[in-house]
Formats: C-alpha cells, structure tokens, sequence
C-alpha cells in the first residue's frame, strides 16, 4: 500500500481492504506512521507515537486499522496522560484501561500513539503553552479548533 491509497480511505474502508487481503494491517500502520512523520512538524497534532501499537484484537470489525488516542480522559493501561498540561509533568501511566479503550481494543484499533488537546479540554483552540498550538491542515494559519485539536488535524 501507497500513501496516496492509503490517505484515500476513512477506517471503514481500511478495515475491509485489509479483511480482503488487498493490504495488510502491517502496511496501514507503515502508512499511517509515514503519514505523521511527513505532517505532524507542520500540524504539530501528535505528541507521541509508541514503537509498537498497542494490543488489540486483530479480528476486530477494525483490526489493524491505525489508530490515535486523545491525550485527555481516555485511559489506556500503561500510557501516560498529560491533558495537554505542564502540571502532569512527563505524565502518570493509567493502571487500567476505561472502558471506551476497552472498546477500541475489542473493535481491533492498532493504537500508534497519543494526540495533542488544549490544557484540560479547555479552550476552543488547541494552543497550549504544554505542546503548542496544532494546526489545520487545509490551511495551517488557522487553528483545528478545541477540546479534540489534535485528534482533528
């Protein structure tokens, strides 16, 4: 898989072109990582990628399909959370997942990292004086707008 084929398909899509064998999870989160590493200095929307997705469920109605996590309440076991704050220093690892990341695990979600969000979910744009500001990507002037910033871009 390209990253132009790639960048053409929502999760759906993803999901069945890997369940059709026309791509491999393996290659939709090469893809995936390809993509964050070409965007994310100009759009600044990921603060971490992990080496290795997190455990899932491959036979998921979504396994394999790359995934990112919202850096605010979303726990997932083993990963830190910083709620787009200085406060939470290098961040404290949840001891369990919630259950809405219960949920993304069971629907087969290859979780490659976290996204930025403004401090605490509040503010209408993601601008923090912890990760700076995330930018659109249609036109990286403007902002991607609150709570969800980087899980937007």
């Amino acid at each position: 898989m390209h990253l132009a084929d790639y960048s053409r398909l929502d999760a759906t899509a993803l999901a069945d072109a890997i369940r059709r064998k026309e791509t491999t999870a393996a290659e939709a989160q090469r893809c995936a990582r390809e993509a964050a590493a070409a965007l994310n200095p100009r759009l600044n929307a990921i603060i971490e990628l992990f080496d290795a997705p997190l455990a899932h469920e491959a036979q998921g109605p979504f396994g394999g399909v790359p995934f990112l996590i919202k850096d605010l309440v979303l726990q997932a076991e083993g990963v830190r959370c910083q709620a787009g704050s200085r406060l939470f220093g290098p961040g404290l690892p949840a001891p369990a997942d919630s259950a809405l990341m219960a949920r993304f695990r069971r629907a087969g979600f290859a979780t490659l990292g976290r996204t930025h969000t403004p401090e605490f979910g509040f503010n209408a744009t993601t601008e923090s004086a912890f990760g700076g500001a995330t930018r659109n990507p249609w036109n990286p002037a403007h902002s991607t707008g609150g709570s969800s910033g980087g899980s937007a871009a």
